[in-house]
């Protein structure tokens, strides 16, 4: 049961360094990346879904009923 076989994750790309692919876990509302210090900077564009790759796994895992259509 791995991210890249769960339904609430998407695939955003490959990493050629690590020869793997990340994504992003929808499994939550997206996170507000608190490291932007800047206040000219619009804070709605610093939210993010949490990233992956694809073989990592967690407890909340659900399969997709349809694999091949993501």
């Amino acid at each position: 049961m791995q991210c890249d076989q769960c339904k609430f994750w998407l695939e955003v790309g490959q990493d050629t360094h690590l020869a793997a692919t990340y994504g992003q876990c929808h499994r939550h509302p997206p996170q507000r990346d608190t490291s932007i210090e800047s206040k000219d900077v619009h804070p709605l564009r610093h939210w993010h879904h949490p990233l992956t790759l694809a073989k990592d796994w967690c407890g909340e895992h659900q399969t997709r009923s349809n694999p091949s259509a993501y």
